[in-house]
């Protein structure tokens, strides 16, 4: 059975932007034969990059992409520079205020449509946002994607609940998310390894592997229930 179910608000718009895209520079070519599809760093409009990309390198060119757009804060950003002389200047970095949620979904929708034409069939997209918007954006990924492409949703922890997130008289707001979704079903995933020592003793030898290797615990199984899945 199809997916119906989209998000809509009012100014939603269906096409990608067909108006002239902001300036995009290219800054530094790192390696590669020096196209925008080999190891390119570009300033600018994320939008204008993609729309670069999608008309130069055509759909399906990238393999991977990481987006961490703004998080609907209602705040503007800063940066501290140090001078020269030893002083400290506040500089503006971003500003993450927006005139309605509207326009926040405005700025991300066509966005996610062509960071999805612009992935391979076995190309991934990590989305980076946290409680104020991940379900709206789970929303439009879910038409955008399908629901079947989504594969985790990664919590982050990023801040110890003390002060006045401990005293708020709710559960601290310390978490972000990382929405995880595939082009398809043959997508390209490096299982996350950890190598370390740890005592031989309990260990089993694995002559075909030519390895060390241990045997988690049963918890709820006993031997002989798992001798009999074999």
């Amino acid at each position: 059975m199809p997916h119906t179910a989209r998000l809509t608000w009012r100014s939603r718009n269906d096409t990608l932007l067909t108006d002239p895209p902001p300036t995009t520079y290219h800054l530094e070519t790192v390696g590669g034969d020096g196209t925008p599809s080999g190891d390119t760093l570009f300033h600018g409009d994320n939008l204008a990059g993609m729309r670069s990309l999608l008309a130069q390198s055509g759909a399906g060119s990238i393999a991977l992409a990481y987006l961490d757009p703004p998080f609907v804060s209602r705040a503007r950003y800063t940066q501290t520079v140090s001078l020269s002389d030893g002083q400290t200047v506040s500089r503006p970095v971003f500003d993450d205020t927006w005139p309605s949620l509207d326009a926040w979904l405005d700025m991300l929708y066509p966005r996610l449509r062509l960071v999805h034409a612009l992935l391979a069939e076995t190309g991934s997209l990590y989305l980076h946002l946290d409680w104020r918007a991940t379900h709206y954006a789970r929303v439009l990924l879910d038409e955008i994607f399908g629901p079947d492409a989504f594969r985790n949703e990664i919590i982050w922890k990023r801040a110890v609940l003390l002060g006045r997130k401990a005293a708020s008289g709710q559960y601290g707001r310390v978490t972000d998310s990382l929405l995880f979704y595939t082009k398809s079903n043959r997508f390209t995933f490096h299982p996350l390894l950890v190598e370390r020592e740890t005592p031989r003793a309990g260990a089993r030898w694995d002559a075909a592997a030519g390895r060390w290797y241990r045997t988690a615990p049963p918890g709820d199984y006993t031997e002989q229930s798992l001798a009999s899945l074999a």
